[in-house]
């Protein structure tokens, strides 16, 4: 079984090589066919540990492959089953053959303190790391960093340890370790839009999960899921709406839960039933989903004010307003008045940002988004200017975000991939609304037509399906 060992924190300091060596034997390289690569680690004799966005796209049963002691000599490529996928967090596990000695021992499950020393290891970039050589598998990376911030939910439940150690996509599932090489965290996220923003689901959670897995029932195998759906069954039970033009808006938790407000300012859950009344009334002009608590809000129409759906389905005024538009993204919200000022802030208080009037407002990415101009910028919660002050993309009606994804109407209806600056030809032209999924975006276009372009995990491929009204 794992282990869990207590030990004192110590001064910050080099990985002894022999911590070093330990740490890439027990890391292993994930590849999932058509849903890219990722990293894990061994947390048993037979079990290894990732996200669950790594490896659902194969649903439990479904086979991957694991790559022990990648970019090595000895390297070997094994059949990994998927075992469990968590219905709560990021996680999931996944058997391996072979009985190997190469368990990662995790560190005291107190969180760690902001400056603390981290290493995140795992496989940036994943194959793009080889080289060019195809014959080879990436090596395992060791990239060094500081816990820069927590986060916690409203509940006091510790969220995510936010760090600096540099990740890029395949360092998903991969261990963050200590200056003692224990495992503090299970790395899971980047925010791109700053680069520099690191997520890591903390010990605490994870060895939770471990303990107690087997006693829940896993994703897709009678479990109660907490998210509609993802790709393109989610695609599915969003078309119809979209091109009977019920669906004003669309908001997505960092688990997939869909909600839509519809024409009549109704704001629903989908199900995999339907869509789930769930008690905002229809005097709402605009909602938003934080990207990293998956809390709810909502603004009325007639006073403007700012409401969220607490746990027990409950709405909560946060702001008396008045606002035309709200955004949140990280843990903060950001709001739009008449005037087009922007407003930022909590429960316990809102500010107004000096900054020229706005026309519209989004966020992901801890950064909001706002837009004058068909100019979008992005903005910290403090109102300062990403970018070195200048605008993110020009030319630009609207914006969708899901995770680490943004994509952006154009004044001429195009779509585009506002991270990768570069158009999505497969939406098309002469769309009127776009909206990112988990696993790609929706386009609709002006005569009618629904377009979904899905992409892998890298974004590097994708595919169009079309239907017409």
């Amino acid at each position: 079984m794992f282990s869990i060992l207590f030990l004192c924190m110590t001064q910050a300091q080099a990985l002894e090589p022999d911590v070093v060596e330990h740490l890439k034997r027990g890391t292993v390289f994930v590849r999932v066919e058509g849903g890219g690569e990722a990293s894990g680690f061994f947390v048993s004799e037979n079990l290894v540990v990732t996200n669950r966005h790594v490896v659902e796209a194969v649903g439990v049963g479904g086979t991957l492959e694991i790559v022990v002691d990648s970019g090595t000599a000895d390297g070997a490529h094994l059949q990994g089953t998927v075992a469990h996928l968590a219905a709560e967090r990021d996680l999931a596990l996944v058997e391996v053959p072979g009985g190997m000695e190469r368990v990662l021992e995790f560190g005291s499950q107190r969180l760690p303190h902001e400056t603390e020393s981290v290493v995140a290891v795992g496989f940036p970039m994943g194959s793009v790391r080889s080289l060019g050589d195809l014959q080879t598998d990436p090596p395992a990376s060791l990239r060094p960093g500081a816990v820069t911030a927590l986060h916690w939910a409203r509940n006091g439940q510790a969220l995510y340890i936010e760090h600096n150690a540099n990740m890029q996509t395949g360092s998903s599932g991969g261990a963050l370790v200590d200056d003692q090489g224990l495992v503090i965290g299970v790395n899971v996220a980047m925010l791109r839009q700053d680069q520099t923003t690191k997520l890591a689901i903390p010990a605490q959670t994870v060895v939770e999960y471990l303990l107690h897995w087997r006693d829940h029932p896993s994703l897709g195998v009678g479990a109660s899921r907490p998210q509609a759906a993802v790709g393109e069954r989610l695609r599915d039970q969003l078309a119809k709406p979209f091109r009977e033009g019920r669906i004003l808006d669309l908001g997505l938790t960092p688990d997939g839960r869909a909600y839509v407000m519809d024409n009549k300012g109704g704001v629903f859950r989908v199900t995999e039933n339907g869509w789930e009344d769930i008690g905002a009334g229809t005097n709402n002009a605009d909602l938003a989903v934080d990207d990293l608590t998956g809390d709810l809000f909502v603004v009325e129409s007639d006073q403007g004010r700012v409401l969220r759906r607490g746990a027990e389905g409950r709405w909560k005024v946060v702001s008396e307003g008045p606002f035309t538009h709200i955004a949140a993204s990280a843990g903060v919200l950001w709001a739009l008045n008449e005037e087009g000022e922007v407003h930022t802030g909590t429960e316990q208080g809102w500010r107004r940002l000096d900054i020229p009037r706005m026309d519209d407002l989004w966020a992901c990415g801890g950064l909001a988004l706002p837009i004058a101009g068909g100019q979008v910028w992005g903005l910290d919660k403090e109102g300062e200017v990403a970018n070195n002050g200048r605008a993110l993309v020009s030319g630009l009606k609207s914006i969708s975000c899901y995770r680490d994804r943004v994509y952006a109407l154009q004044l001429d209806g195009s779509v585009v991939d506002v991270l990768r600056g570069e158009l999505v030809p497969e939406a098309g032209v002469r769309n009127r609304a776009v909206h990112a999924l988990p696993t790609g975006l929706l386009a609709w276009s002006e005569e009618g037509r629904l377009s979904w372009v899905s992409s892998d995990e890298t974004g590097s491929s994708r595919v169009q399906k079309t239907e017409n009204q």
